[in-house]
């Protein structure tokens, strides 16, 4: 039986790729960047929508910000 992944999304307001996991070298983030060392980080992800609710909504649904729920 193959076990299962362990997921972790972070999702905040405006960080963008502001952590050192990402190479930016005025910005410690020892846990976040331990984390990506260990894990998989995403090098081209991109939001449905440029808002914060929307985007995040969307994230955890799977679903298109715009659609109806008629859609499904």
């Amino acid at each position: 039986m193959s076990q299962k992944p362990n997921i972790l999304i972070i999702t905040n307001h405006d960080s963008g790729r502001h952590f050192g996991c990402y190479g930016v070298e005025t910005v410690h983030t020892p846990a976040i960047d331990a984390l990506a060392a260990d894990g998989m980080k995403f090098e081209n992800y991109f939001a449905t929508v440029p808002l914060c609710s929307p985007s995040r909504g969307a994230m955890l649904t799977g679903r298109y910000p715009q659609a109806p729920d008629s859609w499904a």
